[in-house]
């Protein structure tokens, strides 16, 4: 619904709030009040009042739910949510069958345990048809993803070999998914609030990716005199996100840098960072970490899903079950010991020609 159709909204606000990408009705649902205020220049009497204007019509084009519900209706939509399944018997457990859509997903670990190979993964899978555990339907056959790269970690080679072990068409996979690059964190905030334009036309889009979220936050704000000022900054990025995930009904993931806390002497002293802003924004928290070739995934925090930890791997057609791992393993010590016999034999051949 386009803010002109809006009862009671004035060509002026409707200019100001256009400039500054907002041009739908939806869209604005999904930005703070008092960010309005600011666009506007208005108090918050009349933001409210604009709110309220655009919750109404919302609700009766049947856009969103009414304002009450009952446990019961909530229970009948519960039935229709859709998952993402990560084609990993073990971390689809972890997920209660696979990755939510329309809530918000946070991976957290250290240097090379998968974040953004998982990332890959999902954003592969969501093409698939959905009877095969992704969301392609005959309506949307061509569901697109949004990659917001903060650390260069998006590897085209990576979507070709996973698609390719999923028997999708690579070139074809490529070609749904919108890589954004952000140089800094205003550049990623600005980007977020393009994807929240894109949205209003185009209801292809079912997954948005950002690898990672808090990395250039860390990065452009250092020292604990400028803390305050990240925080700010960092839930506002981070709202307008989680909002977008539910508002549009997209599976929204983002990873996340960690670090070692010298006060822990007992137990895992890995910490995911961003404080409580970054906990309270990620509906499902998961922490993966190293464990010799396989990998430990945990659901440390979910409304949804008790604290489970699973064991997976990782190859080249992506998270796989720890069995697939031990297999490959098997057959690398026996392809292995072959040679080595092969080599044995070659030289003692060798030394009887000579003798």
């Amino acid at each position: 619904m386009r803010l002109s159709q809006l009862s009671g909204i004035g060509s002026e606000t409707e200019k100001k709030l256009a400039e500054k990408g907002i041009v739908d009705v939806s869209q604005l649902m999904i930005y703070s009040p008092a960010k309005i205020s600011e666009m506007l220049k208005i108090t918050n009497d009349d933001t409210h009042k604009l709110f309220k204007k655009a919750r109404d019509a919302l609700v009766k084009q049947s856009v969103i739910g009414k304002m009450f519900q009952t446990g019961s209706e909530l229970a009948e939509e519960e039935k229709n949510r859709e998952q993402i399944t990560t084609g990993s018997k073990a971390l689809d457990k972890l997920f209660g069958g696979g990755v939510e859509v329309g809530e918000t997903t946070e991976v957290y670990g250290e240097y090379g345990c998968g974040k953004s190979q998982f990332c890959h993964m999902m954003i592969v899978r969501m093409q698939l048809p959905k009877e095969q555990g992704g969301l392609a339907t005959e309506k949307n056959p061509d569901p697109k993803g949004i990659w917001i790269d903060t650390e260069n970690t998006f590897i085209p080679a990576r979507i070709t070999s996973i698609s390719t072990s999923l028997g999708l068409d690579p070139k074809r996979v490529l070609k749904n998914i919108i890589v954004a690059k952000a140089l800094n964190s205003v550049d990623q905030q600005l980007i977020l609030e393009e994807i929240s334009t894109l949205l209003v036309d185009d209801k292809t889009i079912r997954l948005i990716v950002i690898d990672s979220a808090m990395g250039l936050f860390r990065g452009d704000y250092t020292g604990r005199d400028t803390l305050s000022e990240r925080q700010k900054f960092l839930g506002r990025f981070l709202d307008l996100a989680s909002k977008i995930a539910s508002f549009y009904g997209l599976t929204m993931i983002w990873t996340n840098q960690v670090m070692i806390s010298p006060g822990i002497f007992y137990g895992d002293p890995v910490q995911a960072i961003g404080g409580t802003i970054m906990a309270h924004k990620s509906t499902h928290r998961v922490y993966f970490k190293k464990s010799g070739v396989k990998r430990i995934g945990k659901m440390v925090d979910s409304p949804r899903y008790a604290q489970t930890e699973v064991i997976f791997g990782l190859n080249e057609s992506g998270l796989v079950d720890p069995e697939i791992i031990d297999e490959e393993i098997k057959i690398k010590k026996s392809d292995k010991a072959k040679e080595a016999k092969k080599s044995k034999k070659l030289t003692e051949d060798v030394d009887n020609i000579e003798e």
